[in-house]
């Protein structure tokens, strides 16, 4: 599905990856012939199965895509509303379960279904209750950021075929990408500082972000430490005031925003950014003024493009590889059999006008 119809984008979403696994194992829990096993979801919920399904209803679109990776694509009888229009694959003819926060259990039983792939956190469901009650087991398998391997795991158990297999190429594919990126800067002592902005939150990224934590581990080390900032969630509360305060004390680098989309999004990022608090604060750092804020496109900061939004983070903070995006997408597309098109990845913006591709 993916493989033939890809003129829209393969991934959205939130966060990035960040551990992974030396291969996929899977485990026979019971005797000899005997296909039962149980999985894990990326809320630590378990489900027991008497074997692989032969149809799931999805509502995740980053979970779409690993299931497309995983050759398993057919495998999907039902797609929410906004899945169906952004994942990679060509679901014109699959049911539509309607928005992913309240998705039908009706249509889901209807197309063959007893079983929902959906988001964690972020996306939680307001029905879950009456799903579950239908019949419908709602596994919560996120397919980005720290859990995006081991739900990689869950999903070839829970989908059996050739999934084993793609699973393995995918992970000697992007193993040695995330290992050569993090091992670039191997000096801490001249780390610098960056904001990562997200900007349709209108909020900086905290420390305990996966983004934030993502961009510590190539390399630089997020300001808000600085500014005792120990926000929990995906984004910081911290007044505007308290960043433009440090930024004039002490400076921050390098600020990084996180696009809604390619191209026109990109230019809506940098003027959502500088507009955020009327023009006060964020459109006189020093950073904005220096010409130091870098944008990357949002689709591939998570999922399984999420290599290359590992190399413009590097880039965006000042480390040299001569890993190529283009050439890897290009071996990515050989190996699965896809036609993701290359475009721009990551820009830098010196004013609203002036804003430049360099990945």
């Amino acid at each position: 599905m993916i493989t033939k119809k890809i003129t829209a984008v393969l991934i959205i979403a939130v966060l990035a990856m960040g551990g992974a696994a030396a291969a996929v194992m899977m485990n026979d829990e019971g005797g000899e012939g005997d296909r039962s096993f149980t999985i894990t979801d990326s809320a630590g919920q378990t489900f027991s199965f008497d074997g692989p399904v032969s149809k799931v209803a999805v509502s995740n679109s980053t979970a779409a895509a690993m299931i497309e990776i995983l050759g398993q694509e057919d495998k999907i009888a039902a797609i929410d509303d906004e899945s169906k229009n952004i994942a990679g694959g060509d679901y014109a003819d699959v049911e539509n379960i309607g928005k992913y926060t309240a998705p039908s259990g009706d249509i889901i039983l209807g197309s063959g279904a007893s079983v929902l792939i959906c988001k964690s956190g972020s996306r939680t469901l307001s029905n879950e209750a009456e799903l579950t009650n239908m019949g419908i087991k709602v596994i919560r398998l996120d397919c980005f950021g720290d859990t995006m391997i081991s739900d990689m795991e869950q999903l070839v158990k829970l989908l059996g075929g050739n999934a084993e297999e793609r699973a393995n190429l995918f992970l000697e594919f992007y193993e040695p990408i995330i290992k050569q990126i993090k091992g670039i800067d191997t000096d801490s002592s001249d780390d610098e500082s960056f904001l990562f902005m997200f900007t349709s939150m209108k909020k900086p990224y905290s420390i305990s972000s996966e983004l934030g934590r993502i961009t510590e581990s190539i390399t630089g080390v997020n300001a808000l430490r600085a500014m005792n900032d120990n926000s929990t969630g995906a984004s910081s509360s911290i007044a505007q005031e308290t960043i433009f305060d440090y930024d004039h004390d002490v400076g921050i680098d390098r600020i990084i925003l996180r696009s809604a989309a390619r191209d026109v999004g990109v230019t809506k990022a940098y003027t959502t950014f500088i507009g955020i608090d009327d023009g006060t604060y964020y459109a006189n750092l020093g950073a904005v003024s220096r010409g130091d804020v870098y944008i990357i496109d949002t689709e591939v900061l998570s999922g399984p493009l999420d290599f290359i939004g590992y190399i413009c983070i590097a880039k965006a903070m000042g480390l040299i590889t001569d890993l190529d995006p283009d050439a890897l997408l290009e071996e990515f597309n050989g190996i699965f059999g896809f036609e993701i098109p290359a475009r721009d990845y990551l820009y830098r913006a010196y004013g609203s006008d002036n804003i430049v591709p360099i990945v």
